[in-house]
């Protein structure tokens, strides 16, 4: 916090000059006083501020919740990435893939994503398998799994006419569902506005979200995501290969983004939609 002192002009006099030497030794004085306390201040600020997003205390573990660390020390291959515990599930013995997604469910192609999903430990992991502790693990304790490479699929089930969007799970060979029946019915409908969807990601030690998006007809021709910051990225985008006369679009933001552009050939804005807040 800064200090602004205003100083007068001192008159031209001998008594004048002894009372500007006192005040300037007495203004001393209070500046070093006044660093002394701000010193204080900023020590207290940053002892309160442990596990605050912006401050990095010496042992990063500090960040984790007391279930989060015995998930960073018993869990196979668990590392930190950022406040959270990520656990390969490739080479977890708990894991258990279910709901198997054969390729002739899949209309078109379905799509790499370029990034690999995380899912809460709970969802994927045995409970017969895993050590009966992490039955306790709780939203507030992150911890999750690294289920590996996440893709895009429009995805029709048994019975039905029409292909609905999902995001699948890649292991061992065969699609997994992820995510399904995800947006409105109406979702790549002609007419209908363009629908933006956020999964978790992880890369290394970071954590990010996947965007993927689509709209409705094949004239897009750019997608391009602007952070709250001001910076921007472009999108990959796939015109009527995953789905029949639809745009489909997705990219990975490792900072929280503001909103979604979509372009024509001409570069003519399409629409636009504004993302929510991310934590």
């Amino acid at each position: 916090m800064g200090h602004t002192l205003a100083v007068a002009a001192a008159p031209h006099d001998a008594r004048a000059g002894h009372d500007v030497a006192r005040w300037r030794e007495r203004a001393v004085t209070f500046g070093s006083a006044a660093a002394t306390l701000a010193v204080i201040l900023s020590i207290a600020t940053l002892s309160q501020s442990d596990g605050v997003r912006g401050f990095t205390p010496e042992d990063p573990t500090l960040l984790l919740t007391d279930l989060g660390r015995r998930a960073l020390d018993e869990l196979p291959l668990s590392y930190q990435a950022e406040d959270a515990v990520v656990v390969p599930a490739s080479t977890d013995p708990s894991m258990e893939w279910t709901g198997r997604v054969p390729q002739e469910w899949i209309e078109g192609s379905a799509l790499p994503l370029g990034a690999r999903g995380l899912m809460d430990y709970d969802r994927l992991s045995s409970s017969s398998k895993a050590p009966a502790w992490t039955l306790g693990l709780s939203d507030e304790d992150r911890v999750f799994t690294d289920v590996g490479p996440l893709w895009f699929a429009c995805v029709t089930w048994p019975g039905g006419d029409t292909c609905s969007p999902s995001v699948l799970m890649y292991h061992d060979l065969e699609y997994f569902f992820y995510a399904s029946h995800f947006g409105s019915t109406a979702f790549l409908d002609e007419g209908t506005p363009m629908e933006v969807f956020t999964f978790d990601a992880v890369g290394g030690t970071e954590l990010g979200q996947v965007l993927v998006g689509g709209v409705h007809g094949t004239d897009i021709a750019k997608v391009r995501i602007t952070m709250t910051d001001g910076e921007r990225q472009s999108a990959w985008t796939s015109n009527d290969l995953a789905v029949p006369g639809g745009t489909v679009w997705w990219t990975t933001v490792w900072e929280p983004a503001e909103s979604v552009t979509a372009y024509d050939r001409d570069g003519e804005v399409v629409t636009r939609v504004s993302l929510p807040s991310r934590r």
